[in-house]
């Protein structure tokens, strides 16, 4: 079956003392993933998501919650495809929409072993901040693509090896030099338009992507818990999916009026839609699975919020200049010029 993109400063002392330390003491940000991710990689390389409607390269209508939570820590990381002749030194965006967690290092779009690999080649030109944050978010293609691609692995696997792909990244990213990490949960899958949409075709599609979605997320707090015996690390996760789901049920309390449907009207895959609703703060989804700008709002509130009460405990060393061999991979043709973001304060609610 032809594949779908989807788019969807502390001293190490001998007795590891942590200490209360803010988000605001980030030195930069990395970030590893998918679309839920992505500011704009995919767009620079191929054109996706349209834009208008979707904004300049990200896959809702508006800033996504990385971009608020960078504007929040004063921070603004590089897109790997705008990479210049100017090292950045405010960490990098390898996220790509489409981006699955276990696909191979060849696969178009670059998913995650891939995005960590260009990390690793940049460490060969300057090393890994050990003061930077470091955010992996993905899986959510590699559940749904089950419903659009022939399985490469059983369904009832899949989360076991999602999540074993994930834990090797963080491990892979520690022995780069990275100790920082946020790693958000999944929502429920089950929940979405795109579920919804696809009950008329597979019955049990609704059902089969909650029940995967709540094996990923017990297994992820299990690996990751597994990696905090590393010496240094700190890894803060983020329970996007009790967010969600509170706002699903809730969807008065969070500004919504409508959490079921997307705002992209009749919306279909390979982005059809017949038209935008009018006021899309009201909704909870831009289209059948990505959230709106005021949703990915309430994402970073929380990310935000998680990260000021955790402890974390690095070594802390000169912020690092990040290098350009990684890009090589993808080709000079993909480098664009770097657009403007459109700076959008985080929504309150």
């Amino acid at each position: 079956m032809k594949k779908q993109i989807f788019v969807t400063g502390f001293f190490l002392f001998s007795f590891m003392l942590p200490f209360k330390a803010t988000a605001a003491s980030f030195t930069g940000i990395n970030i590893f993933g998918d679309s839920l991710v992505d500011t704009g990689n995919l767009f620079n390389v191929v054109g996706i998501p349209p834009s208008p409607p979707y904004a300049q390269g990200r896959f809702s209508n508006g800033s996504i919650w990385v971009d608020n939570l960078a504007e929040q820590l004063n921070l603004t990381p590089t897109l790997l495809t705008e990479l210049g002749s100017t090292l950045p030194t405010e960490g990098i965006n390898f996220a790509f929409g489409g981006a699955t967690v276990t696909g191979d290092n060849n696969s178009s779009p670059p998913g995650l072993q891939q995005q960590i690999g260009f990390f690793k080649n940049i460490t060969t030109i300057a090393p890994a901040d050990p003061n930077a944050l470091y955010i992996l978010w993905a899986g959510a293609n590699d559940y749904n693509g089950l419903f659009f691609n022939t399985p490469t692995i059983p369904p009832d696997l899949l989360p076991n090896q999602v999540t074993s792909n994930l834990s090797m990244g963080v491990q892979s990213l520690f022995d780069l030099g990275a100790r920082n990490f946020l790693i958000p949960n999944l929502p429920d899958l089950g929940e979405t338009p795109l579920a919804r949409n696809l009950n008329e075709f597979f019955p049990s599609a609704s059902s089969q992507l909650s029940a995967l979605t709540a094996a990923h997320n017990s297994l992820l707090d299990q690996k990751l818990d597994s990696l905090r015996v590393l010496p240094g690390i700190n890894i803060t996760t983020l329970d996007v999916n009790s967010l969600v789901m509170d706002a699903i049920n809730n969807p008065m309390e969070f500004g919504f009026t409508n959490a079921q449907n997307p705002c992209l009207i009749n919306f279909k895959s390979g982005f059809m839609f017949e038209g935008v609703c009018e006021n899309p703060d009201n909704f909870l989804f831009w289209d059948d699975i990505h959230p709106t700008a005021a949703s990915h709002a309430l994402i970073s509130k929380l990310a935000i919020k998680t990260l000021n009460e955790e402890e974390p405990a690095s070594v802390p060393e000169p912020a690092s200049a990040l290098g350009l061999l990684a890009f090589g991979a993808l080709g000079a043709g993909a480098m664009v010029k770097r657009k403007k973001k459109k700076e959008v304060a985080i929504k309150q609610h």
